[in-house]
């Protein structure tokens, strides 16, 4: 009779540290989840934050080149590079699927060399692409003759890698905007040359000697007047 009691004893004991043991885990279990649960929160936190502030940065810099296409001059790289090389051999304008007019080929990009806000995962970049599509049709004097279309990518390291499709996520932010490019021909009156001294003479060329903004040497005609208009944001 003792013997059997003992043994019941000892049989519940056994029982009992099992069933601690699986409390246990499922305890531990439960705080690994909640864990994971409070790190993903946080993650998801933080990249809301990373993706504000990379919406900022690239409205920060969408308005300077705005500002720089709108009302530039020879002191703005952007204005220059239009000026010098828009509806120019050296930059073909872009079509999909028709050849030599890809993105490859009619897609240029430019780097900011200024950071924005630094965040933890490193500083704040941003990357400007430009390119240009022609009027169809017969274009005359003080008509719209191309559409250019300008991106700003705002993101953090391969973020703003556009060869890298996957890293364009949470943590970069992107804003177009599209311009007009309409152009007319200088009216004599407003020119500081004679127009008695023209003589019906060949338009004037002028080619701007700094090759950062004027690679290939393009010429540009003195008596067009370019003006550009902002036609939408997208």
């Amino acid at each position: 009779m003792k013997r059997r009691l003992k043994m019941r004893k000892l049989n519940n004991s056994g029982s009992a540290m099992i069933m601690a043991m699986v409390v246990g885990v499922i305890i531990l279990a439960f705080c690994l989840s909640m864990l994971m649960v409070s790190y993903s929160v946080m993650m998801n936190a933080a990249n809301q934050r990373i993706s504000l502030q990379c919406k900022e940065y690239a409205k920060s810099v969408s308005k300077e080149v705005e500002r720089s296409i709108l009302n530039g001059d020879k002191n703005d790289e952007i204005w220059m590079f239009l000026r010098y090389n828009i509806r120019q051999e050296s930059w073909p304008y872009y079509k999909a699927g028709e050849a030599d007019h890809e993105k490859n080929q009619a897609y240029r990009y430019f780097e900011l060399t200024c950071d924005g806000e630094e965040t933890p995962n490193g500083n704040i970049k941003a990357k400007v692409i430009l390119y240009w599509e022609p009027e169809e049709g017969l274009v005359e004097d003080g008509d719209t003759v191309a559409t250019l279309h300008a991106q700003v990518i705002a993101g953090i390291g391969d973020a703003i890698d556009t060869t890298k499709v996957e890293n364009l996520q949470d943590t970069s932010y992107t804003l177009g905007t599209v311009y007009e490019l309409t152009i007319r021909k200088e009216d004599p009156s407003e020119s500081d040359l004679d127009p008695s001294e023209d003589g019906g003479s060949e338009p004037e060329l002028e080619v701007c000697p700094d090759e950062e903004y004027n690679s290939f040497g393009n010429s540009i005609q003195v008596d067009e007047i370019w003006k550009w208009d902002l036609k939408e944001r997208v």
